[in-house]
């Protein structure tokens, strides 16, 4: 019960704040409209004292606060980005502006200034997100000192209850501290539980599921996460229950492996909840413009100086080992499609006969295979793979369409062949020369990782977003982080 009015005193002084800078707001658009003569000066005759629009602002003041409250402003749960927050104030206030006008113009005050009333949407705009935005930099200064942070128990350690690990883990400035884990297994209600979270992090475990209600009853559990497998019903409504008789905030983490989708909606219209999934955002005249993209990046890199690196490359290779220039590989794009995958050469010939006997070396997980010091890399190979130039030559495979500056790593058939069903889902757009994975770690990142960041590419394409990763991807490359 503490917690409930802790919870309604933040929600109070958020409201009673926001009054005060609307109220406040709209003063400071009437000043700058008669005395600081803003948008024009104002006569003698054409002069509204301020007291006479008691009415709009009063009115400005509980329209907004009333949009803010239906529209869940002051529920929205810690961790979300700040352009994510000011993005929904934006809306509520556009909208508690628009029913403003409507009510103005059925009143019709005659003394009413629109003028008046768009001045006092921006300031208030404005006041309203810089509290906002200081209320923010004030919590992570608290947070940082371990003040009012939200310590969660996560209940699970599957592989869905391992991604929402690894994301706390990651976002420590959400203000929210993973304090362990529950697990199904008894055997190993003790120790920890090993999460790869850019480096490998212990997670404690503090228990088995059944021991969801005495946890939570010794220790001052904020939050829990429930996320047990499909399979597990009836420990997730037990696990559900206790949080409900404990009043314990909680969140249920579904499984969606396999399910490659823009955007994961509610449709309420049947008697229960109901996912829906979306199509993946990269088809129709959105893949002709990212294949138009590639032709003009690639023209531009095929440009003299492109042709006289390569070329240099070329006569390097041939100096400092015996065989070819260029690798040629089958790997596999769009929905599988086989095409031969070009790069300069930087391992010795018939490097892939010894590819069996290094097996037992291999340093990812996964059926990937990579190895910081392969012995098969010659001189001038090891340095190309750090910088990534061995890559140059698969201009010529965008050029042709079977490949895109951007996408998902092109794995060999051979990778595939061992993939579960949801890996396959990042073969549903065009391989890339870069990706979210290359700029995310490179062979840093585990297979499982690498595909997820591929899977929210297909989901999430814009050409915005392909302009973000290939500028991200020259330090990636100059730095070398990741590469081998």
């Amino acid at each position: 019960m503490v917690r409930r009015h802790i919870t309604w005193l933040s929600v109070a002084i958020s409201v009673i704040v926001d009054v005060l800078l609307i109220a406040g707001g709209f003063n400071m658009a009437w000043w700058l409209r008669y005395i600081g003569g803003i948008g024009g000066t104002v006569g003698h005759t054409n002069f509204v004292p301020l007291a006479s629009y008691a009415g709009m602002r009063n009115g400005l003041v509980l329209v907004m606060i009333l949009v803010f409250v239906a529209s869940g402003i002051y529920r929205m749960p810690r961790g979300r980005s700040f352009m994510i927050d000011a993005s929904q104030l934006i809306q509520g206030i556009l909208a508690a502006l628009g029913l403003l006008v409507i009510a103005l113009f059925i009143v019709r005050i005659p003394f009413s200034s629109r003028l008046l009333l768009g001045y006092s949407g921006v300031v208030v705009t404005a006041l309203l997100l810089a509290a906002r935005l200081l209320k923010r930099l004030i919590r992570q200064i608290f947070w940082r000192r371990g003040i009012g942070v939200l310590r969660v128990l996560v209940v699970g350690d599957g592989m869905a209850a391992r991604d929402v690990m690894r994301d706390l883990l990651r976002n420590q400035a959400s203000g929210r501290q993973l304090w362990g884990c529950l697990t199904l297994d008894p055997q190993r209600a003790s120790g920890g539980l090993l999460v790869e979270s850019g480096s490998p992090v212990v997670v404690p475990v503090r228990g088995s599921v059944d021991d969801l209600d005495a946890v939570m009853q010794a220790h001052n559990i904020r939050q829990v996460l429930i996320a047990l497998p499909g399979s597990e019903g009836q420990a997730t409504q037990r696990a559900v229950r206790t949080c409900q008789r404990r009043h314990v905030e909680f969140r249920l983490v579904p499984e969606l492996y396999g399910i490659a989708a823009r955007h994961i909606t509610i449709d309420d219209s049947y008697s229960r909840p109901v996912l829906n999934i979306r199509e993946p955002a990269l088809n129709g005249q959105q893949q002709a413009l990212k294949r138009a993209l590639d032709i003009v990046l690639s023209t531009i890199v095929l440009m003299p100086v492109g042709l006289v690196v390569m070329l240099v490359i070329a006569v390097l290779i041939k100096l400092d080992s015996p065989g070819p220039v260029f690798f040629r590989q089958k790997r596999l794009s769009l929905d599988g499609s086989v095409f031969w995958l070009y790069k300069f050469r930087s391992m010795k010939v018939n490097a892939e006969a010894e590819l069996a006997r290094l097996q037992h070396m291999n340093e990812a997980q996964g059926p990937i295979f990579k190895m910081r010091d392969d012995p098969r890399l010659t001189r001038m190979g090891k340095w190309l793979r750090r910088t990534s130039l061995d890559e140059l030559p698969q201009v010529i495979n965008i050029l042709l369409g079977e490949m895109s500056w951007v996408g998902p790593r092109p794995p060999i058939p051979s990778e595939v062949e061992h993939y579960e069903a949801w890996h396959r889902r990042r073969l549903g757009t065009t391989a890339g020369l870069t990706g979210l994975w290359q700029v995310s770690g490179r062979s840093l990142l585990s297979f499982e990782e690498m595909v997820k960041l591929d899977l929210y590419y297909v989901e999430n394409w814009s050409i915005l977003l392909d302009l973000k990763i290939l500028i991200k991807t020259l330090p990636s490359v100059f730095t070398g982080k990741g590469a081998y």
